[in-house]
């Protein structure tokens, strides 16, 4: 929560250093859906706007064949804004987004955090994938306008192959926080 409150006004655009987003990695089963959960009901409880998606097994969306990382993400994202959300997966398939509706909804939107649980597994796939293209929209939509703020959890141990995705490294700064009950660290 500290991370998104510290970065959620900051401004991106051209200036330096980059707003990071805030970053969650454990190991599997350690414990990240349920505090990405936990945060999510907080910003909610602050009168703020999460959109909460997964990319777990669990998950209503999933990449369809042939379909680009990208459009899988604007889906969820997509599925999760909706009132009344596909009853299960088949349901969720013929849903679709493209980046310029949801822009325009979240236009006069203050407060827009954007939670995303196991981005790893949507990232999975060879780098070369459209991942630029995910990057590219995640600064665009959450990272760089004030306002506006990325969570996100992983397993993957270091956060190299995001870093190249996000712009990591080209002026973002990486910021640690430790929850201090279960020593879960958010990045």
């Amino acid at each position: 929560m500290q991370a998104v409150q510290d970065n959620l006004p900051l401004v991106t655009k051209s200036t330096k250093p980059q707003v990071p987003p805030a970053m969650l990695s454990r190991c599997m089963r350690g414990g990240k859906t349920i505090m990405l959960r936990k945060v999510f009901d907080r910003l909610k409880k602050e009168e703020k706007l999460p959109i909460f998606i997964s990319f777990n097994g669990d998950s209503l969306v999933y990449k369809l064949d042939g379909e680009k990382v990208l459009d899988t993400m604007l889906r969820a994202i997509a599925v999760s804004l909706m009132k009344n959300k596909p009853a299960d997966k088949k349901d969720a398939e013929p849903v679709r987004c493209s980046e310029k509706p949801l822009k325009a909804y979240l236009a006069d939107k203050q407060d827009v955090v954007l939670v995303v649980d196991e981005l790893n597994v949507l990232l999975k796939a060879n780098p070369t994938d459209g991942h630029q293209d995910v990057g590219r929209f995640l600064r665009e939509m959450f990272l760089d306008p004030a306002g506006r703020h990325l969570v996100f959890s992983t397993h993957i141990p270091t956060s190299a192959g995001l870093d190249q995705v996000l712009g990591l490294g080209q002026g973002r700064r990486k910021l640690s926080y430790r929850d201090p009950h279960k020593n879960a660290q958010v990045r």
